[in-house]
């Protein structure tokens, strides 16, 4: 089950789930919301045709490489 969260779950999980080389905070004017990364997701499955956006607005160094329990912030809806 995929777990959608707010700002300041985020504020919290990025001290403890991401690691120093991906620790940045995305503002909220920046996404609509966060989710969690879980077995077999991809930026594809996450954000369909905005897979894009979303590595740019994650600040992926490469966009086919996300990790389970990575807290990844959604692109807006536009």
């Amino acid at each position: 089950m995929r777990k959608l969260m707010t700002a300041g779950a985020l504020a919290l999980a990025s001290f403890v789930a991401v690691s120093p080389a991906q620790a940045f905070m995305v503002t909220s004017a920046q996404a609509d919301d966060y989710i969690v990364v879980a077995p077999g997701d991809t930026l594809g499955k996450l954000a369909g045709n905005r897979w894009r956006a979303m590595c740019e607005l994650n600040a992926l160094a490469n966009c086919n490489v996300i990790s389970i329990g990575q807290v990844l912030a959604l692109p807006p809806n536009r």
